[in-house]
């Protein structure tokens, strides 16, 4: 459990250096991308080897369309597939080297909705934002992640991780419906929002926790064991943040 904590530790250092690294570039779309590409570089390792994480378009109608930052997938699937519908993923990122705006998110998030709608897809979507700064108060945060929350709420299943110095903080949606339910340590079920300030636990720790909810609860679809992990992600949450997790599995 040490060697998993420092190893988080270690991905909270390499984001805030990527932001560094990226915000010394002049044009903001080339600053984004090398975000994006290093975000992709560290998510990728907090996943088990039969997953992967690549940017992607989005398939289905010419109104559901769209590319995305980052999606989460089983391995199997080839790399020269370079579009995947909403069915295939476990899980969808938006990347933000500065956020500052709700629009474009809420847009990505009705666009996945509509894709699961009309594939009659039964299970939430899982989308996430990442940003590196915020331009907001934390409030903000759980603002844009109660939206998705309201305006898809059978569709998507929304997180925020937020790694700005200032404002380091994560918002996770915990429900029945979800893939992962909350408790805090004197047992209180937390059916709603929850923010987790990163001196509760680390937003690389929580976006790791939230990651292997997903892919827990899509563990069926793909005949896989990720027990140990589960146990081992629980144990983390519940050292210093007094969260407990616990995942759902089946709903795929």
């Amino acid at each position: 459990m040490a060697h998993l904590e420092r190893a988080l530790a270690s991905r909270d250092l390499r984001f805030a250096a990527a932001l560094a690294e990226a915000s010394s570039l002049y044009h903001a779309g080339e600053a984004g991308s090398l975000f994006e590409d290093h975000v992709l570089k560290i998510i990728r390792e907090m996943l088990p080897s039969a997953y992967t994480a690549r940017g992607l378009l989005l398939d289905g109608p010419r109104e559901v369309q769209k590319q995305l930052d980052i999606g989460v997938f089983p391995g199997a699937v080839p790399p020269l597939v370079g579009q995947l519908n909403v069915g295939l993923l476990t899980a969808v990122g938006e990347v933000k080297t500065t956020l500052s705006e709700k629009e474009s998110i809420n847009e990505t998030a009705g666009k996945l909705a509509a894709a699961a709608h009309a594939r009659g897809l039964v299970r939430p979507v899982p989308f996430f934002v990442l940003a590196g700064k915020l331009t907001h108060r934390p409030n903000w945060l759980v603002g844009l992640v109660a939206s998705m929350r309201r305006s898809e709420p059978a569709a998507v299943w929304p997180a925020a991780f937020s790694f700005d110095r200032d404002n380091a903080v994560s918002v996770l949606d915990s429900s029945a419906e979800a893939p992962m339910r909350a408790e805090t340590g004197e047992g209180e079920v937390l059916d709603g929002l929850v923010t987790i300030d990163q001196s509760d636990l680390s937003p690389s720790a929580a976006l790791y926790l939230w990651l292997w909810a997903t892919i827990y609860s899509d563990d069926p679809a793909h005949g896989m064991d990720f027990r140990y992990m589960r146990d081992a992600v629980w144990e983390l949450s519940g050292q210093g943040s007094g969260l407990t997790v616990r995942f759902r599995v089946g709903s795929a």
